[in-house]
């Protein structure tokens, strides 16, 4: 799933428990992600992370134990 690229950060879990949520694609301009963002995205596998990111919440990717790939 691709970010709109005038998204600059996630709220408190956003996405959480979205379990039809397989591979995300966060754009350069995003700057934060907040606690327990993509917690228990049981399908997630894959994310990638722009350079602009700045900080990760706690428990972001908690129970997320099929994400195996991250760039």
């Amino acid at each position: 799933r691709d970010w709109s690229s005038d998204v600059c950060s996630s709220d408190l879990d956003a996405f959480a428990v979205c379990s039809s949520l397989t591979s995300i694609n966060l754009p350069n301009g995003v700057t934060s992600l907040g606690d327990d963002a993509f917690a228990v995205c049981s399908s997630l596998t894959s994310i990638t992370l722009p350079e602009s990111l700045m900080s990760i919440g706690e428990y972001a990717f908690y129970g997320c134990g099929s994400l195996t790939r991250s760039e």
